[in-house]
């Protein structure tokens, strides 16, 4: 199942420059004010080890919108040795140029961030228009991603049916408007819009003398992209404009109100709410124009995703925004349930909706009023099925599959949440100061408690299920050390003390009793056994084990953590139900590979030895120590063969061979876990 938009940046890999305004795209069009499930995935083109670019699927989503940012380092050709990749960087640029020309539901953005990306091809791209980033300074992020609302706004179906446009309609008080002013917030509104391709409607300008002021007004509604209601001391004052409020939230259009509230009002218009508010200061036109070019793209990327979970039920209407008496009065007759993105509207605000009605054939019927996180919440946990553990850390070859560690920590963080909202409780093994390890750059535990923190009222206020706190597994010698914060723990987390391997006695005398560092080789062989017995405990206590990421090196033993949590999964002292999410990368890709028998380098002691820091002192110290090992090599030769009996019983999670091959490359997280609560069913009630 194809998502409805997706947003891909190539850039050059060794562009600090490019890859800050990726990063950019990234946080505005992903991280920023969107529900998980709701969000528009922005990927990035995998890393190629010779920097050249890859192949693109433009058809990996209905609609594909691809940027490209552009600079000197990408058409650099200063040395014979670069020539070949920039080279290869313009036939791309020119072919998916051309691609997206042939294919009307796909777009392609050029961006130059300076003077030297139009080097890149002088005589194919000669023609072709840029977005000017060299001219933009400061504002270059904004402008960019400005370009790509427009882009996508031309792509994303209308539910009128009307031709892709490009209009916002202006809801401003007349006072405001003066002619002999030349400032004010609406006039530098459309002062700005004027120098975009954005066309702005205000009265003034497209209502021509002797026209109906309602008919005009209500088509310019209908018409635009959204509203920008520009709230001053006189808006709340006058009918037309309290109409248009209302008429853009019976039709569904998303709103921005600009508060530029000077003084007071004696009287705030009623229906004003749930919509996005930016406050106005003179010279923030720019921002004004592009909030609400992204709110629409936002909104109606979000009415595609709600169409797709109401399926063909025509008793399901969906809304862009939080329901409210204008648009629950208009509801059709037979309506039975109204979807509505998350968050899930406040409990003290629902008792105010609840319980909505329509009629038919005279009689009340009753509607619910829900979300995609609430239906999930509804979820019938199969008995047996309570703790689920988390397998998660930083992939270090991320990038080689077009993404970013912000792209994992978001994703950990909607996949977490959809699992708590389900009625599951989450174990993860790590601790506060770092997560699963000691270098990662995210903070997954702290992270994770953060989760249950949010979702834990709005859960309770709409479903029995209640957020329970995340199961931390935390290894010996960790728990032991006296500086371990334990202060979240409680209602956000439960600490789960692990118990120390087994130690001789000189082993014991050299590590003494309490917490130790982590310095000489014998420390280390102890905190890897102490992580190993953390994770054989967890093992034993979860129903089934969720994978993604992980790190191929700079790991603490002889096996990368998230592999041997995979590992101890089917291979260990009990067989659990086993879901690898291959999209990032990392040890979870690994494995992947061996069951799909392809050859790992990764995966050998061999390498271990020449990439890992200090691995082959450690692997004297765990062939001095009594008790044996399992070798790198050895697990993985076990891994692979288990792959021979075919995936679905290799994983035993309940999932046949082409979902499963779904679990392995998917980016949707929303599917993701539809995905895993499936398994989970099937497999505990046969079904």
């Amino acid at each position: 199942m194809t998502v409805p938009l997706r947003i891909v940046v190539a850039f050059h890999p060794k562009s600090s420059r490019a890859k800050a305004l990726a990063r950019a795209v990234y946080q505005t069009f992903m991280a920023e004010g969107a529900a998980p499930g709701l969000r528009i995935p922005v990927a990035f083109l995998p890393v190629r080890e010779d920097c050249t670019p890859p192949e693109v699927d433009f058809d990996a989503a209905e609609h594909t919108v691809l940027l490209a940012v552009i600079d000197g380092v990408m058409a650099s050709r200063a040395r014979a040795s670069d020539r070949p990749v920039a080279d290869a960087w313009a036939e791309a640029v020119v072919q998916w140029r051309a691609r997206a020309a042939a294919a009307p539901h796909h777009a392609f953005v050029p961006a130059a961030v300076n003077e030297g990306g139009f080097g890149l091809d002088g005589n194919r791209l000669a023609e072709a228009s840029f977005v000017r980033l060299d001219r933009e300074g400061p504002d270059a992020d904004e402008e960019l991603c400005a370009r790509i609302a427009i882009a996508s706004l031309l792509l994303l179906p209308r539910s009128n049916a009307q031709e892709p446009s490009l209009k916002l309609f202006i809801s401003h008080a007349k006072a405001d408007l003066p002619p002999e002013k030349f400032e004010g917030p609406t006039k530098e509104i459309l002062g700005w819009l004027s120098q975009t391709p954005v066309d702005a409607w205000y009265d003034v300008k497209k209502i021509a003398p002797g026209a109906s002021f309602g008919i005009a007004i209500e088509k310019g509604v209908r018409e635009s992209n959204g509203l920008v209601c520009v709230l001053t001391d006189h808006w709340s004052d006058r009918e037309w404009c309290r109409r248009e409020m209302l008429l853009a939230k019976h039709m569904g259009q998303p709103i921005v109100i600009v508060d530029a509230i000077e003084s007071a009002i004696p009287s705030l218009f009623t229906y004003i709410g749930n919509v996005r508010l930016t406050r106005w200061a003179p010279g923030r036109a720019r921002h004004v124009a592009n909030a609400m070019l992204l709110e629409a793209v936002r909104s109606r990327h979000a009415l595609e995703i709600l169409r797709r979970i109401a399926g063909t039920r025509d008793d399901v209407v969906v809304l862009a925004n939080r329901p409210e008496g204008p648009t629950l009065r208009r509801l059709p007759s037979g309506t039975k349930r109204v979807l509505y993105p998350d968050p899930p509207a406040p409990a003290e605000e629902l008792a105010e909706l609840v319980p909505t009605y329509v009629f038919t054939d005279d009689k009340p019927f009753p509607v619910e009023l829900v979300t995609p996180l609430g239906l999930l919440a509804r979820w019938k946990r199969p008995r047996g099925v309570d703790l689920v553990g988390i397998s998660l850390s930083g992939a270090t070859d991320i990038d080689h599959w077009g993404a970013s560690e912000e792209h994992l920590a978001t994703f950990a963080d909607d996949l977490v949440t959809m699992l708590l909202v389900a009625g599951l409780r989450v174990a993860y093994g790590g601790t506060l100061e770092h997560g699963g390890a000691k270098n990662d750059s995210v903070n997954y535990t702290r992270r994770l408690f953060g989760l249950v923190r949010s979702y834990s009222p709005l859960v309770t206020d709409l479903e029995p299920n209640a957020v329970r706190p995340i199961e931390n597994y935390c290894p010996w010698p960790i728990h032991l050390d006296p500086a371990l914060d334990t202060s979240a723990y409680g209602q956000e987390g439960r600490l789960v003390d692990c118990e120390p391997p087994p130690l001789d006695a000189r082993t014991q005398a050299a590590l003494g009793t309490g917490h130790f560092t982590k310095t000489t080789t014998l420390q280390r062989w102890a905190y890897a056994q102490g992580a190993s017995r953390m994770r054989r405990r967890m093992a034993a206590d979860i129903a089934a084990r969720i994978a993604l990421g992980g790190k191929l090196d700079g790991y603490g033993g002889l096996i990368p953590g998230v592999l041997e949590e995979i590992y101890l999964s089917r291979c260990g002292e009990r067989k659990t139900p086993l879901f690898l999410l291959g999209v990032f990368g990392g040890a979870t890709r690994l494995a992947i590979d061996l069951l799909l028998g392809h050859a790992r380098k990764e995966a050998t002691e061999n390498w271990a030895l020449s990439h890992v820091p200090g691995y082959g002192e450690l692997l004297a110290e765990f062939r001095g120590q009594a008790g044996g090992y399992a070798s790198l090599d050895e697990v993985a030769q076990q891994w692979q063969a288990l792959g021979t009996a075919g995936i679905a019983a290799a994983l035993g999670n309940g999932l046949n061979e082409v979902e499963n091959h779904e679990l392995f490359e998917s980016s949707d997280v929303r599917r993701l876990v539809e995905l895993i609560l499936l398994g989970l069913a099937r497999k505990w009630n046969g079904v």
